[in-house]
């Protein structure tokens, strides 16, 4: 007798093998694309090179001092260490002053300490400015300045005026001129204008009466020389401390406020156009510019407001 017919019962669906039963079979894997996905070896595109301009007069310069002398005011070797070449940040600058119309110092090369208005080696916000925008947008940034202290909007900036002298052109122009040179050269685009002014232009009751007219004027100018009607235009105010320094503000304190009052209403009246506040940021005892600290903490400001537009 067989097993299964002894215990039919307990093990019927053991033994029974019902029609057209499929029995388990040794599984066969599909086979395996040993093939080598293809990899894009082409460059990646690159980046937007972005530049901003840096112009005015002295306060635009480079006024902070690596000397012992009254504008020695770094303290921490952090400080200096931001003064070091930083190759990230291409920098090109023009620096002059009024009393010698022909630029005193020109560089191009890494963002760092150059040679000041006294032939001494300095700096200014530009430090800070270029590490700031660098670090929110690594290796997309460039800076062009050009400044010469003691120069007015009413006069030397003046659009189609003369300076030095007659039939020389204007700041304006020359500063067209090294700007556009300068992009040619990198390839980057002008992405925003920091302007930082007015202060000469408080010592005279015309100059500060018809600062909102030239500012608006020197703002169209500007973006018409580019050809970008809508460049990102940032106004650094007349900083209020500026207005009771003896000699210079507190000599026309009516004019200082003027002045003040203007570049405000023209970035109010001008579309794409901001103003940065300089309030509270230290001047130096008795002087129109600015501490060396104050230099290195305008630029990181000036940077967080060009990148609120430029991003």
């Amino acid at each position: 007798m067989k097993l299964c017919d002894s215990f039919a019962l307990l093990f019927v669906a053991a033994c029974s093998t019902p029609p057209n039963a499929v029995y388990d079979a040794p599984v066969t894997p599909p086979p395996v694309d040993t093939a080598v996905p293809a990899v894009d070896t082409s460059p990646a595109p690159p980046k937007q090179q972005f530049a901003v301009l840096f112009a005015g007069q002295s306060n635009a310069s480079n006024h902070g001092r690596l000397d012992l002398g009254s504008n020695d005011q770094i303290k921490n070797a952090s400080d200096f260490a931001l003064l070091a070449p930083y190759p990230a940040v291409p920098y090109a600058t023009t620096i002059g002053v009024y009393a010698i119309p022909a630029p005193l110092y020109t560089y191009s090369g890494p963002l760092q300490a150059v040679l000041d208005p006294g032939g001494m080696w300095g700096f200014g916000a530009p430090i800070t400015l270029g590490r700031a925008l660098d670090a929110a947008m690594p290796g997309q940034w460039s800076e062009i300045q050009y400044a010469y202290g003691s120069t007015a909007l009413d006069g030397p900036w003046a659009p189609g005026g003369n300076w030095p002298a007659a039939g020389s052109g204007n700041l304006f122009n020359q500063s067209v001129s090294f700007t556009k040179s300068t992009l040619a050269t990198s390839g980057a685009s002008l992405a925003a204008v920091v302007w930082v002014q007015g202060e000469d232009d408080t010592l005279s009751t015309y100059a500060a009466q018809h600062y909102e007219a030239n500012l608006e004027a020197f703002i169209a100018a500007t973006r018409s020389a580019y050809g970008l009607p809508n460049l990102p235009f940032f106004v650094a105010r007349v900083n209020i401390a500026f207005c009771s320094v003896t000699g210079y503000g507190s000599a026309f304190p009516a004019d200082c406020m003027l002045v003040r009052t203007a570049e405000a209403n023209a970035v109010a009246a001008t579309p794409n156009t901001y103003l940065i506040d300089q309030d509270g940021y230290p001047l130096l005892p008795n002087q129109g510019h600015y501490t060396d600290d104050a230099y290195l903490a305008l630029g990181s400001a000036y940077a967080a407001a060009v990148l609120a537009v430029v991003h």
